[in-house]
C-alpha cells in the first residue's frame, strides 16, 4: 500500500509547489487534492488518517491550529507558512518540521528526511549507511562512508567531517546517525562526537582516568574531544578488538 501524503494548502502555487516536488521525491506516495480550509480538513481527518501532513497555518477560514482541537491527528505534520513566530505552536500540534515560503525542493527533501527517520530507522547490522547527503550553502552533494573521518554535534548542527578536512552540514541527529555506522569502524565517544577508527591520530590519559582523543583532521582549535571515566572501559575495549 502506497503511503498518503496529505497537503492541506489555501495558496495555489504553495500546493502545486508540493504537489510538484513531492511527485519527484515521493513518487509512490498517493497525494489527494489539496485541501484550503479549516472546515473542509477536519471533515476528511474525520475519516481518514494520511500517514504525512504538509499544514499551512493560515487558511481560506482560520489557523489551521483549530484543526488540532477538532479532529485527532495521529500522523507527523509538516508546517509551510511566511511567518517565524509560530514554531513553538507548530511543534507542540505534531509538527516535526517547520518551512518558512518560499520553500524549495531541498526544503521538503530535509523535511522528509526527518519523517522518514521517525518510520524508517535503519537496522544496522542489515542495512549500514553507505552515503551522506549534505549540504554546503545552497549546494547539497552526497559523501560515502569511507570518506568520514568523524561526526560533531555543535549547538543545534550536526557537522560530517571528511578526511580531507572539509566540513559539512547534517540534516540529522547525532544518535540517528550512528544507528547507520557499522560499530566496528565509528564510536560514539561522548555526546558530541562519533568518531571513525581512522581519524585517532593520539589518546591521553588525562586526570580522573578520562581520556583526551586527538584526531586527524582535527575539530576547531577550541573544542577538545573527551572520553569521560565511564565511558573508557568500553572506548579502550573497542579500540583492542
Amino acid at each position: 500500500m502506497s503511503m498518503k501524503v496529505l497537503i492541506i494548502e489555501d495558496e495555489t502555487w504553495a500546493a502545486d509547489s508540493l504537489r510538484s516536488f513531492l511527485s519527484i521525491l515521493l513518487p509512490e506516495a498517493d497525494v489527494p487534492a489539496p485541501i484550503p480550509t479549516v472546515r473542509e480538513a477536519c471533515q476528511y481527518l474525520a475519516t481518514s488518517q494520511p500517514d504525512l501532513i504538509f499544514m499551512d497555518i493560515h487558511l481560506g477560514d482560520g489557523e489551521s491550529f483549530s484543526i488540532f482541537e477538532q479532529v485527532t491527528i495521529k500522523a507527523p505534520v509538516i508546517f509551510t507558512t511566511a511567518y517565524d513566530q509560530y514554531a513553538l505552536q507548530a511543534f507542540k500540534n505534531q509538527g516535526i518540521d517547520y518551512l518558512l515560503k518560499p520553500f524549495d525542493q531541498s526544503d521538503i527533501l530535509r523535511a522528509l528526511h526527518k519523517f522518514q527517520g521517525l518510520i524508517k530507522p535503519i537496522p544496522t547490522q542489515q542495512y549500514p549507511r553507505k552515503r551522506f547527503l549534505v549540504r554546503s550553502g545552497i549546494r547539497m552533494k552526497t559523501i560515502p562512508v569511507k570518506e568520514v573521518a568523524f561526526f560533531m554535534a555543535e549547538d543545534k548542527w550536526l557537522y560530517l567531517y571528511t578526511y580531507n578536512g572539509d566540513r559539512f552540514l547534517l540534516d540529522m541527529t547525532l544518535s540517528a546517525v550512528g544507528k547507520g555506522l557499522p560499530a566496528t569502524e565509528f564510536y560514539q565517544v561522548n555526546r558530541k562526537f562519533i568518531v571513525h577508527i581512522q581519524s585517532i591520530a593520539e589518546i591521553i590519559k588525562t586526570n580522573h582516568n578520562r581520556l583526551k582523543v586527538l584526531l586527524n583532521p582535527p575539530p576547531p582549535p577550541d573544542i577538545t574531544v573527551i572520553v569521560s571515566e565511564e565511558r573508557s572501559p568500553n572506548f579502550q575495549a573497542w579500540l583492542d578488538q
